[in-house]
C-alpha cells in the first residue's frame, strides 16, 4: 500500500463535494498535501493587517513631516526610535510570546499598534518619537508571534505557510500604498 498526494481541485467548496482529491498520476508519496485555505487563513491576514498598518503610516511621513514643521533631519532622528524598539523587543518577544502563546500575543499586540498609527500622526515630535518607539517595540513581538503561528502550521501541516503568509505581507503593501495614493490625491 502507498501514500497519495492530495491537492485542491477547481470544485473545492461545492455541496457535497470532497475539497480533495486523490491525484493517482504522480504516484506514491511519502507526505499529504491538501492546501487549504483555512490552514492559510490566519496567518495570511496578520499579515496582510500588519502591511495594511506600516504602510499607511509610512506613506503619511510627508504628512506628518509638515505638520510638525521639522526639517528631514529631525524627522530621520525621531525614525530612528522604532529601530530602537525592535532592538529591545527582540530579547523579550519570545519569552512573551511564549508565555502568552502566539495566537494571543498576536490577537493583543496588532491591535495595540493599530491604536499608536493615528496617535504618531498627531502627537508633537516628543511624542511621535515616543510612540514609534513603542510600534516598533510592539511591532516586532507581533512579527515574532505570527512568525511563530506560521511556523507552527507548516510543522502541524506539513504545507508551506511561512513564504505564502509574506507574500500576502507583500500584498497588504501594495494595496496599501494604492489606498494611501487615492485618499491623498483625493485630497
Amino acid at each position: 500500500m502507498h501514500n497519495r498526494r492530495l491537492y485542491m481541485t477547481a470544485t473545492a467548496g461545492r455541496k457535497g463535494e470532497n475539497p480533495c482529491r486523490v491525484d493517482n498520476r504522480r504516484g506514491p508519496t511519502t507526505r499529504v498535501e491538501c492546501l487549504s485555505m483555512t490552514i492559510l487563513l490566519a496567518p495570511a491576514l496578520l499579515y496582510f493587517s500588519n502591511a495594511i498598518l506600516f504602510i499607511s503610516l509610512f506613506t503619511r511621513l510627508p504628512a506628518i513631516q509638515e505638520a510638525m514643521a521639522i526639517d528631514k533631519s529631525m524627522l530621520g532622528l525621531a525614525l530612528l526610535s522604532a529601530p530602537i524598539g525592535t532592538f529591545l523587543a527582540l530579547p523579550l518577544s519570545g519569552r512573551i510570546t511564549d508565555r502568552l502563546t502566539p495566537r494571543v500575543t498576536a490577537v493583543v499586540m496588532l491591535p495595540i499598534c493599530a491604536l499608536l498609527s493615528p496617535l504618531i500622526t498627531i502627537l508633537p515630535l516628543a511624542g511621535f518619537a515616543f510612540c514609534f518607539f513603542l510600534y516598533g517595540f510592539f511591532r516586532t513581538i507581533f512579527d515574532v508571534s505570527a512568525n511563530m503561528i506560521s511556523a507552527g502550521i507548516e510543522q502541524r501541516s506539513g504545507t508551506k505557510v511561512l513564504a505564502r503568509s509574506h507574500g500576502f505581507w507583500s500584498i497588504g503593501l501594495l494595496f496599501g500604498s494604492l489606498a494611501s495614493g487615492f485618499w491623498r490625491a483625493g485630497g
